[in-house]
């Protein structure tokens, strides 16, 4: 018999108790390195600066994806250019149409809409128009559109140039075009219409358009 009946044997038991472990040490944020060299030069005088207090909040610059769902359902806004997004399937970027309205800026992957627009500058107006479903050769839907210039000022009986005489965007548009494409240099223009500005040379007379402009200033660029 174990007379030690008040003996307490402890196996395996360490001599002292653990010691705490330290709490980690906090991380220090790395701090982004800034080029103020490319800083410095937007940078103004702030008495140059417009009353910024005073203005109102104009469109958010955060745009929007359109969904066209109603057949006839209309927009007319700005052309703004491209950028991309993630396909569905994330495998890859696909183009991305961008417009603004007076409210908002909006975009739209559609394929049939950006291969309409994909030939257009920055800044031209258009009108688009959802026309429904198309079913492809290989068995998928695609959304179709409209899309169509919009053309400013000049119309059949109103007096041809628009008020004041200026060439709204459309129409600067068109001329550039049309200088472009018909190699149209400034002497041309200043021959056929005794100036080089076409603005000017609507204001001179309420009548006068853009087409009888375009038809001087090529009978000037081939006399014979």
């Amino acid at each position: 018999m174990n007379t030690d009946e008040d003996e307490l044997v402890y196996e395996n038991m360490p001599d002292e108790p653990p010691e705490e472990e330290p709490p980690p040490a906090p991380q220090t944020a790395i701090q982004p390195v800034i080029n103020t060299a490319l800083i410095a030069p937007q940078v103004v005088n702030p008495d140059a600066l417009p009353d910024l207090e005073a203005a109102e909040p104009g469109i958010s610059l955060n745009p929007k994806y359109r969904e066209f769902n109603d057949e006839g359902e209309t927009v007319r806004a700005v052309f703004c250019g491209f950028t991309t997004m993630q396909s569905q399937n994330q495998e890859k970027q696909i183009p991305v149409a961008i417009f603004q309205t007076r409210t908002e800026v909006f975009v739209n992957a559609g394929a049939n809409l950006v291969q309409q627009v994909k030939s257009l500058k920055p800044q031209t107006p258009v009108q688009i128009t959802y026309t429904g479903k198309e079913k492809t050769k290989s068995g998928n839907y695609v959304k179709t559109f409209d899309v169509r210039l919009l053309v400013f000022g000049a119309k059949p009986g109103n007096g041809g140039a628009p008020k004041g005489g200026n060439p709204q965007t459309a129409d600067k548009l068109r001329w550039l075009e049309f200088c472009r494409k018909n190699g149209v240099q400034e002497e041309h223009i200043r021959q056929a219409l005794g100036t080089v500005h076409v603005s000017d040379w609507l204001r001179g007379n309420s009548k006068r358009t853009l087409e009888q402009a375009e038809k001087l200033v090529l009978e000037a660029t081939r006399p014979f």
